[in-house]
C-alpha cells in the first residue's frame, strides 16, 4: 500500500503567535534532509512565515527552521514573476489557490495567479530540481530571489545560466562562528539577461552586474529565452562552493525531475511503510501517517559526502571543516521523550549516527549541546542529551567503549563544571545543585532544572555501569534521588527552595511561575521518570499517587499568568481542552496519563490515552493540540495509538496503554517484525482485559525494547468496562533497584 497518499503536510499549519495548532509548515524534503522547502505566505515574518488561511504567497522557501520561536537560517525564497516592473517589497506577493497547490513530501508545486507562472520542486538531500512555466506572452521571464536578512553574495554566469553565492542569515547568529555561510549553486537551462536583471542591496537598486553582495540582498533574474519552460537545479553546502557543486553533481547529475520524483517517492514509501496499521476509518490513517512523516523531518543532516565518499561537515562549534557525521536542529528536551525513542525502533542505524555526530560536537566544542540550531543554544532546562545517550547505550545501539567513554566524559563535565558561556552547554545553577542537592529558586525554572538534573544523573549512572565504573554509577544513582529535596509533603507537589530550604512564599498551585517551565506545579511536579515508585512513596504509596493524578485530571484547566504578566499560548491551549491540568499540548504533560499504568492502574491510562488520541489529533490544519516540536508530538500520537509508550528513556522499557488501531505491524530497523494485535477492537472498547506477548500472559504494565526488536506479537484483549485489575510487576524505578 502507498501510505504516502495519506500524508497531509498541511496538518497543524494553522497557528498564530497566541495559539498553536502545531506551529509547523508544510515541508517538502527527503527524510532527515539537509534542506526543507515550503511555501512562504508572510515574507515580513521571521518566524511564522506560512499560514494556510493566507491567499497570497511570496514564493517557495528553502528553510531550516526547527521552531518558529527560534527562527530560520540559511533561508532563500524563490518567486517566478513575469512583469516588466520589479517590486522588492512584500507587495510582490501573488495570489495562489491552496486547493490546486501540490503539498507533498516529494513534490511542491504552486501556481502564481498574478504572474501566470507555475513552479515545481522535487527535493534531494542537499538540493532540489524543478521547473518554472511561463505563459507565451509574458512581458519578462523573471525569477525573484530573496536572500533574507544579513550579508549575502551572488555571482552570475549569465551565458551559462548559472548563479552561485552564499547566505549568512541566521536569526540567532550568536550561536555560530563568524564564518558561517550556506553556499549555493543554481543552474538554469537558459541564459540570463544581465541588462534586465535588477538587484536591491541594502535598499538600493543595482543593475547590469555579475556580482552583488551586501545586506538584505534581493535579485530579480531575467531569462534570455523564448521557451516558456525553464528547468533548474539547486544545491547547497555549508562547506564551500566546490562542495555545493559536488552535491549537485552526485545527487542530481543527469537525472530528470521525473526521475528524482520517483526516487523521492520510493524513499518516502519505504519510511512510511515501516508501520502498517489497520483501522476503521481513513481519517485515522491520514492522521497517523502524517504524524509518521513528521517524525522523519528532524534532525537535519548537516554533514556532506566528499569526493572520496566520506562524511565531512562544517563544524558550528569552531568553524572548521572536519570528518565524520553531524546532525542538527534538535531540541533534546523535546525529542528525548518520544521521537528519538521511536527512532531507536525504526531507524537504530540513524540513531547511532546521530549519537556519533553529537560526540563530534563534544570533541569540537568541549561541551555537549543542550539544543542545536545548528550551533549550541541556551534553550530549555536540563541537559536532556543525557537521556538520548542513556537510551542509546541501554538499547545496545552504541556499544563501542571509546564512544561511551567520550559520551560519559561530556556528561560528567556538564554535571560538575559551570560553563562560562551558558549558550555553549552546561547546567545552569550546577554549583547550587551539587552543594545543596537542588537548584535554588533564584534560578529561573529551578524546579524543572532540579528534576531534569536528577534524571540526567541517573542517565550518567547507566553509562558508568556500561563501562564498569561502579563507583561513579553508585555516586550518580544517589544524586539521582535529589528530586526528593524539593518535594513538598503538604501539597504533594514540587516546590522551589532558597539556600536555607525555605519554599517561596505565597505559593499558588495554578501559577505559571518563575520556578516552572511553561506550566505550573501541576504540569511539572511529576517528572521523576526514573523513580516513580520512590516519588509515590513520598506521597504515602502508589494509591496516593493515583489519587493525585485523579485530582490533576479532575481539576479545571485554570491558570494564573504569574511573572509573565500575560497569557502565553501554552496557557490558552491547555485551557481550551477538557483534560484538567494535564496539558497534552506540551511536553511536560506527555507522560502524565501513563503514570496510572506505572502505578499498576492500567484502566485509567487506557481511558485518558484513548480519549486524547481521539479528541486532540486529526489531519486538518488544526490537527495538533499545541507545538508539534520537531516530531515529538507526532511521535506521542504514534506510540499512544500503538498502545505502548517510552516513559523512561534509558531503561529500555515501554509502559502499556490501550491501542487505537486494530492491528499494526512494525518493520523494525533490526530486520524483524513487531506486531500489535487487538481482540474485540471497537470505539467503546477502551479497556484492556488481557495482555499477552507471544501467547504468554503479561502480568505487568510494560514491555521491553528487546521484545520489540524480536519477531514477536503483543496482543491486547479489549473490553468496554474497567477491569480494576492490579498488575503486580511495575516498570523500572531506581529506588527499588538500590
Amino acid at each position: 500500500m502507498n501510505f504516502l497518499n495519506y500524508v497531509n503536510p498541511l496538518m497543524g499549519t494553522n497557528s498564530v503567535k497566541t495559539y498553536s495548532n502545531g506551529n509547523v509548515s508544510p515541508i517538502t524534503a527527503l527524510p532527515f534532509g539537509a534542506n526543507h522547502f515550503t511555501l512562504e505566505t508572510r515574507a515580513d515574518s521571521d518566524f511564522l512565515y506560512f499560514n494556510p488561511n493566507d491567499h497570497q504567497t511570496t514564493g517557495i522557501r528553502l528553510t531550516h527552521q526547527l521552531s518558529p520561536w527560534l527562527g530560520d537560517y540559511g533561508a532563500i525564497t524563490l518567486l517566478p514573476t513575469s512583469e516588466e516592473r520589479v517590486d522588492f517589497t512584500p507587495l510582490r506577493a501573488s495570489g495562489y489557490v491552496k486547493e490546486k497547490t501540490v503539498f507533498s513530501p516529494c513534490l511542491l508545486k504552486c501556481g502564481f495567479l498574478r504572474y501566470q507562472t507555475e513552479m515545481s520542486l522535487v527535493p534531494t538531500m542537499h538540493g532540489a530540481r524543478g521547473s518554472i512555466n511561463y505563459v507565451d506572452n509574458a512581458p519578462k521571464k523573471r525569477l525573484f530571489i530573496d536572500f533574507a536578512k544579513r550579508n549575502s553574495q551572488i555571482v552570475i554566469d549569465a551565458e551559462n545560466g548559472v548563479i552561485k553565492g552564499y547566505v549568512s542569515n541566521h536569526i540567532l547568529p550568536q550561536a555560530l562562528p563568524k564564518n558561517f555561510k550556506e553556499f549555493f549553486i543554481i543552474k538554469f537551462n537558459s541564459p540570463i539577461n544581465l541588462k534586465n536583471t535588477i538587484s536591491e542591496v541594502s535598499g538600493e537598486e543595482q543593475t547590469e552586474s555579475s556580482l552583488y553582495n551586501g545586506e538584505n540582498l534581493k535579485i530579480s533574474l531575467c531569462f534570455d529565452t523564448t521557451n516558456t519552460k525553464i528547468e533548474y537545479q539547486l544545491a547547497t553546502s555549508y562547506i564551500d562552493f566546490n562542495q555545493a557543486e559536488l552535491n549537485l553533481k552526485t545527487e542530481i547529475g543527469e537525472k530528470s525531475e521525473k526521475e528524482l520524483l520517483n526516487l523521492a517517492e520510493e524513499v518516502w514509501k519505504e519510511k512510511l511503510s515501516k508501520i502498517e496499521i489497520e483501522v476503521d476509518n481513513e481519517e485515522q490513517k491520514r492522521t497517523f501517517y502524517t504524524c509518521l512523516y513528521r517524525t522523519y523531518l528532524f534532525p537535519h543532516t548537516f554533514h556532506e559526502i566528499d569526493e572520496k565518499g566520506e562524511k565531512i561537515h562544517y563544524s558550528p562549534a569552531n568553524g572548521k571543516v572536519l570528518s565524520g557525521p553531524f546532525y542538527t536542529d534538535m531540541g533534546f528536551w523535546d525529542v528525548y521523550r518520544t521521537s528519538f525513542p521511536l527512532m531507536t525502533i525504526l531507524n537504530p542505524e540513524m540513531y547511532r549516527d546521530v549519537c556519533k555526530g553529537l560526540i563530534n560536537f563534544y570533541k569540537e566544542s568541549g561541551w555537549l549541546p543542550r539544543f542545536s540550531a545548528p550551533g549550541p543554544i541556551s534553550c530549555m532546562p536540563g541537559t536532556a542529551i543525557d537521556m538520548v545517550f542513556a537510551d542509546a547505550v541501554k538499547k545496545g545501539i552504541i556499544t563501542d567503549k571509546n564512544d561511551i567513554a567520550l559520551m560519559l566524559e561530556g556528561m560528567l563535565k556538564h554535571a560538575n563544571t559551570p560553563c562560562e558561556e551558558p549558550k555553549l552547554g552546561g547546567r545552569d545553577g550546577i554549583a547550587t545543585y551539587n552543594k545543596l542537592g537542588y537548584v535554588t529558586l533564584d534560578y529561573r525554572e529551578s524546579v524543572n532544572k532540579t528534576l531534569d538534573y536528577a534524571y540526567g544523573d541517573f542517565c550518567i549512572s547507566i553509562l558508568a555501569e556500561a563501562l564498569g565504573k561502579t563507583d561513579i554509577a553508585k555516586e550518580y544513582k544517589t544524586r539521582a534521588l535529589n528530586y526528593k529535596n524539593i518535594f513538598d509533603s503538604e501539597t504533594n507537589l514540587m516546590k522551589a527552595r532558597d539556600e536555607k530550604g525555605n519554599t517561596r512564599p505565597n505559593f499558588s498551585e495554578f501559577e505559571w511561575s518563575f520556578d516552572y517551565t511553561e506550566g505550573s506545579a501541576w504540569q511539572n511536579s511529576f517528572s521523576v521518570f526514573h523513580d516513580m515508585a520512590g516519588h509515590a512513596e513520598l506521597m504515602g504509596g502508589k494509591d496516593q499517587m493515583i489519587k493525585m493524578i485523579d485530582r490533576l485530571f479532575a481539576l479545571p484547566p485554570i491558570f494564573e499568568v504569574g511573572y509573565r504578566k500575560k497569557e502565553i499560548h501554552e496557557m490558552t491551549e491547555m485551557a481550551s481542552v477538557d483534560f484538567g491540568q494535564c496539558a497534552l499540548s506540551n511536553q511536560p504533560s506527555f507522560h502524565i496519563p501513563y503514570i496510572y499504568s506505572y502505578m499498576g492502574a492500567l484502566d485509567k491510562t487506557c481511558y485518558q490515552v484513548r480519549r486524547a488520541v481521539k479528541e486532540l489529533f486529526d489531519s486538518s490544519i488544526d490537527g495538533f493540540p499545541g507545538d508539534e516540536d520537531t516530531g515529538s508530538m507526532s511521535a506521542w500520537y504514534i506510540f499512544s495509538s500503538l498502545g505502548f509508550y517510552p516513559f523512561t528513556p534509558g531503561t529500555g522499557e515501554y509502559v502499556l496503554a490501550s491501542p487505537s488501531v486494530k492491528r499494526a505491524v512494525i518493520h523494525t530497523g533490526y530486520a524483524t517484525d513487531f506486531t500489535v494485535d487487538t481482540e474485540n477492537f471497537g470505539e467503546g472498547n477502551v479497556y484492556v482485559a488481557e495482555v499477552s506477548q507471544n501467547c504468554k500472559s503479561v502480568q505487568r504494565t510494560y514491555i521491553t525494547h528487546q521484545s520489540i526488536t524480536e519477531d514477536s506479537t503483543l496482543k491486547f484483549t479489549l473490553t468496554d468496562t474497567p477491569t480494576n485489575k492490579i498488575y503486580p510487576n511495575p516498570p523500572f524505578s531506581l529506588s527499588e533497584k538500590m
